[in-house]
């Protein structure tokens, strides 16, 4: 009998240490989600759509492992874009950072109250839910979603010439394969926002997503969480998270 006693009194001391970390912890990292739920336009719809570019190949046009030319026509993401749906996931799922030193189950507890959605850019822009924030990847030519943001919406930065280039008013235009953006723009007068991330390569569109998600916290602090802007960056030939600020611009 003293035996089950003990049992359940280190049973109850153990749940207890857990709910004070789980709590703690809570309480560390609540102001930082805030701040991200915020910036994100998201504390109110507790939803972000993640739209990526869609390749529509046409039969024979597709290229296989071994190089050679193969028969496969129909819709296809790109790879290049695809990468950054985990890391957009961890931005927005936090591990409580008290109990990841704790063994087994405990270490794995996620504290998460957003729901992503992620999904290829529709055919027609007018399919593009807009009560919620979202994130397109790419430039129009393959993004309807981008398209729709730059005809739509205020944006700042727009391709031209056949995704050429990229202009903003004021400066000469980008061309560099390399040189890419990240904008942010508001969705009518809730608190929903577009942010759009895309270049001239690929190397460029994926050195933008990165920088929004790893640099959230910067860009907060230069233009809040409703503010529309535009960084202009020139992404690393190696590595795409790293990158050089080429021009900031935000609305007048």
């Amino acid at each position: 009998m003293s035996y089950l006693i003990d049992y359940l009194i280190n049973l109850a001391a153990s749940f207890t240490f857990v709910l004070v970390v789980i709590v703690f912890g809570w309480i560390l990292i609540r102001r930082k989600r805030k701040r991200l739920l915020l910036f994100f336009g998201v504390k109110e719809s507790g939803r972000l759509n993640l739209w990526f570019s869609l390749l529509r190949i046409i039969p024979g046009g597709a290229i296989g492992a071994d190089g050679a030319p193969r028969s496969f026509g129909g819709n296809a993401l790109p790879s290049g874009e695809l990468e950054f749906l985990p890391l957009y996931q961890r931005l927005f799922n936090y591990i409580v950072p008290a109990l990841q030193e704790q063994p087994g189950f405990w270490r794995n507890i996620l504290l998460s109250d957003l729901q992503i959605e992620a999904a290829p850019s529709p055919v027609n822009p007018a399919d593009v839910q807009r009560s919620s924030s979202l994130v397109s990847f790419g430039s129009p030519g393959y993004n309807s979603v981008s398209f729709w943001v730059e005809n739509s919406l205020q944006s700042l930065g727009h391709f031209i010439q056949q995704n050429s280039a990229i202009e903003l008013s004021g400066v000469p235009q980008f061309a560099d394969p390399l040189d890419g953006f990240v904008q942010r723009v508001r969705i009518g007068d809730g608190p929903a926002v577009a942010f759009y991330v895309a270049g001239m390569s690929e190397q460029a569109t994926k050195a933008s997503a990165y920088y929004l998600a790893a640099h959230w916290q910067l860009l907060q602090g230069a233009f809040g969480n409703r503010q529309n802007f535009c960084i202009v960056l020139k992404a690393d030939t190696g590595d795409y998270r790293k990158c050089v600020v080429l021009l900031e611009r935000r609305e007048r």
